[in-house]
């Protein structure tokens, strides 16, 4: 199974395991304060998805895939002018 690899901006070396075919053009990741905060406040799994969905805001554009000889990784760099607006 390949994973995102976020470069640049906040996330810098986040990563994530993806099915094939669920590769997006933009991936939208939660900026760090948010993350901490939801982590410790937001009880039970579904509410915390819920949460993390809607601070998903800081845009990473797709830009290669990078095959190693063991896994496959496709690789997103920082795009500000493509963030989301907060979601209150």
């Amino acid at each position: 199974m390949p994973r995102i690899h976020l470069y640049g901006g906040e996330c810098d070396g986040y990563w994530q395991r993806v099915p094939f075919s669920q590769r997006p053009d933009i991936f939208y990741a939660v900026p760090l304060a948010d993350m901490a905060e939801i982590k410790n406040t937001v009880r039970g799994p579904l509410a915390k998805e819920v949460a993390l969905r809607r601070a998903q805001r800081l845009a990473y554009t797709f830009q290669r895939v990078q095959v190693g000889e063991e896994e496959m990784e496709y690789r997103y760099e920082r795009s500000e002018q493509q963030d989301k607006a907060l979601d209150l």
